[in-house]
């Protein structure tokens, strides 16, 4: 019987460097170092009886015979201490003072205590200028076992250890295989959903699951408006004016086919020593990738005309164009289930950035889901001679066909109905898809264009001030 008691100190843990960590030889070293307690507090053995054992081959009956009963005997007189000593030597023994001493379980807790006080190594320690690569962290060697590593034209000396390409390798091999032309992911993905919907490839958050509708809706919309600099004032006069005109309430969201992913690419290291490639190819033309939300309409009868505003906008204008169009061609309460089918859909990206190697090794464990800190790795391109430090590439989004349905479960609305009739059909559907295309396109340029490019640098050098273990960090 054995019971171990293990107090990890959490802040502690959370001091751990990255680099301590990506080693596997030294990462249960390292892990140690987290706990507060680590120790046996109980080793038991015991032994319900003891049996003299058999002798037999010595050639005579009678000698077998004598060895037989010799044996017995002294089993019979030792076997208490022997019992004893078995104990003992589990749990220690006792001293005239009535103290435990020795004992294996004693001689392992001293063992387990001098692990938690060994030295936890994995800092890298560079005097390299910041100017040369090297001062780099090359993601080849990170995401790559050695041998593929030294292929693409990095060292290979896994400068900066292990664990990652260990556990992206395990990734791939337990979920990214082929087995009877299917990933196996998808059957995981199966069973998963399976378990919250009932539905394989399906998950399903009904109204009670979901965040307060229009109240959370509301939120989240002002938060993007001011994104878009609108005042406060003019943001008030047009959460009022698109209130007064439309109200929804959304029952049920679900996905499905969420199982049907052919293929995956994740952090692929592939163009020279900065680049990480990422890819996801899902939903086939017989099970499409599915959006669809049960929702209810109910524009308010009372709704007034709106208030004209000459400023120009775009965001204003497209607002006021949605809510006029909501206002004088969708009346009375409909109740509605807005599908969005994907075929063949695939999103690809590739990201360029240039983390400094000091600064990725000592990374506090504690900071690993700060956005913030990951990007205080990278050179601000503001403080230097503007070269690149950090940018996303070749972003795609495409499909093979994408279909947009509204089916009316209860329409008052005669527009609605047949809105949802011209949508679905064969024209519907191509108008549909070169509109989705164009607005990817955009989406495209736009995310390659001067505009984003300049806000990832501004957050680059602004991150600094952000990240709590950065020396630069102000909480204010």
């Amino acid at each position: 019987e054995v019971e171990l008691v293990m107090g990890i100190d959490t802040l502690k843990m959370a001091e751990l460097p990255l680099g301590s960590v990506l080693d596997t030889a030294q990462l249960p070293t390292c892990i140690l170092l987290g706990m507060h307690t680590f120790q046996l507090s109980k080793l038991e053995m015991s032994i319900g009886d003891l049996w003299a054992p058999p002798v037999v081959g010595w050639g005579s009956d009678g000698l077998n015979d004598m060895l037989s009963n010799g044996t017995e005997a002294i089993t019979h007189m030792y076997k208490q201490a022997i019992l004893e000593a078995v104990t003992g030597l589990t749990q220690g023994v006792k001293d005239i003072n009535g103290q435990t001493n020795g004992g294996i379980r004693e001689g392992l807790n001293d063992l387990l205590m001098n692990l938690t006080q060994e030295e936890c190594d994995g800092l890298h320690n560079s005097n390299t200028p910041s100017s040369d690569l090297s001062s780099f962290v090359d993601f080849r060697d990170l995401v790559l076992i050695s041998e593929e590593a030294i292929k693409i034209g990095a060292s290979g000396d896994e400068p900066y250890g292990n664990l990652i390409a260990m556990a992206k390798n395990f990734l791939k091999d337990r979920y990214l295989v082929f087995e009877n032309g299917i990933l196996s992911i998808n059957s995981e993905i199966a069973a998963y959903t399976k378990n919250q919907s009932g539905l394989p490839g399906t998950l399903i958050f009904t109204k009670d699951q979901l965040p307060n509708n229009e109240e959370d809706f509301w939120e989240n919309f002002e938060q993007d408006t001011m994104d878009h600099n609108m005042t406060d004032d003019l943001w008030e006069e047009w959460q009022e004016y698109i209130q007064d005109q439309n109200s929804f309430e959304v029952l049920e969201i679900r996905f499905s086919n969420l199982d049907t992913i052919q293929h995956v690419d994740l952090l692929e290291a592939q163009d020279g020593p900065f680049m990480l490639y990422n890819s996801l190819s899902i939903g086939t033309k017989t099970r499409p990738l599915t959006m669809e939300a049960h929702v209810v309409l109910n524009p308010d009868e009372k709704g007034g005309e709106g208030r004209e505003d000459e400023r120009k906008d775009d965001l204003q204008q497209q607002m006021q164009t949605l809510t006029r169009y909501l206002q004088d061609k969708v009346s009375g309460k409909n109740e509605v289930t807005l599908r969005l089918e994907l075929e063949e859909a695939l999103l690809q990206t590739a990201i360029f950035a240039k983390l400094q190697v000091d600064d990725f090794m000592n990374m506090p464990l504690d900071d690993l889901t700060s956005a913030q800190c990951w990007m205080s790795m990278i050179p601000s391109s503001l403080d230097d001679d503007g070269g690149l430090n950090a940018a996303l590439y070749d972003f795609v989004i495409s499909f093979q066909s994408i279909r947009l349905k509204i089916d009316c479960i209860s329409c008052e609305s005669q527009q609605l109905i047949d809105f949802s009739q011209i949508i679905s059909s064969p024209e519907g559907i191509e108008l549909t898809s070169a509109i989705a295309n164009d607005l990817i396109d955009s989406l495209e340029t736009t995310l390659k264009g001067e505009a984003v490019q300049s806000s990832i640098n501004r957050m680059i050098n602004d991150s600094p001030y952000l990240c709590p273990s950065h020396q630069l960090y102000d909480p204010s």
